[in-house]
């Protein structure tokens, strides 16, 4: 028989082959043994130098109610996120005047139900960022704007956002954002066909309140203590 004639010599060689088989087997992947078997997901970091996301958070109050701001600034640009909620604490209707006027409808400057751009002031301190009723200005024109506004009912809340992009001239500068609020009695009449949107047409004789945020560092991304 063959395995009679085996010298010493083939012995060997068949025990140093059998020791790769088994050392090509225990240096396969387990995947590769068994194809039913997932891998664990993996995780990766983020690479060094990505912009992250900063997010500022504050709070102002009235009799009437409490708004929340919320600055989010993406990156290392100009752009920023303002998100702002304001909740009806009072036991009446309460006017949100953020969504401009009907002259700004009408002449196709805004669409009815999008949030208005708010009005840019510049001082010395910073820029400020509001939405108030327009000021219908002296002398009056002959069809002066309705201001219109979101309306919210007792102990409900009016979320909003809108984007700003910070110009370079004042890219270090403070900026901070504020919202007009006003009651509007027991009820609200019916909305604007369409939309969510109130016209008030007796805006500048009720008693405005205006919440604002603190001012808003935007080098460190954070709001500064009042």
């Amino acid at each position: 028989m063959w395995a009679d004639r085996m010298t010493p010599l083939h012995v060997l060689r068949r025990a140093r082959l059998a020791l790769s088989v088994v050392a090509f087997a225990l240096a396969l992947p387990a995947c590769a043994m068994d194809a039913g078997t997932p891998q664990a997901a993996q995780s990766h970091a983020a690479p060094k130098g990505t912009p992250s996301m900063h997010t500022a958070t504050a709070e102002d109050s009235s009799a009437l109610a409490r708004a929340t701001f919320t600055i989010v600034r993406d990156g290392e640009g100009g752009r920023l996120r303002v998100a702002y909620t304001v909740h009806n604490t009072s036991s009446g209707w309460l006017y949100v005047f953020d969504r401009g006027d009907t002259h700004a409808v009408s002449t196709k400057r805004q669409r009815l139900g999008d949030i208005a751009p708010p009005h840019e002031g510049a001082t010395a301190e910073g820029t400020t960022l509001t939405h108030a009723p327009k000021p219908i200005g002296t002398p009056s024109p002959t069809a002066p704007p309705i201001p219109l506004a979101s309306a919210i009912a007792p102990g409900a809340r009016h979320a909003a956002e809108f984007f700003y992009t910070v110009p370079r001239d004042r890219g270090a500068a403070p900026l901070r954002y504020c919202v007009t609020i006003a009651p509007a009695g027991t009820r609200v009449g019916e909305s604007l066909p369409g939309s969510e949107v109130y016209r008030v047409d007796g805006a500048f004789g009720l008693e405005r309140t205006t919440l604002c945020s603190p001012w808003f560092d935007s080098d460190a991304a954070a709001f500064r203590d009042r």
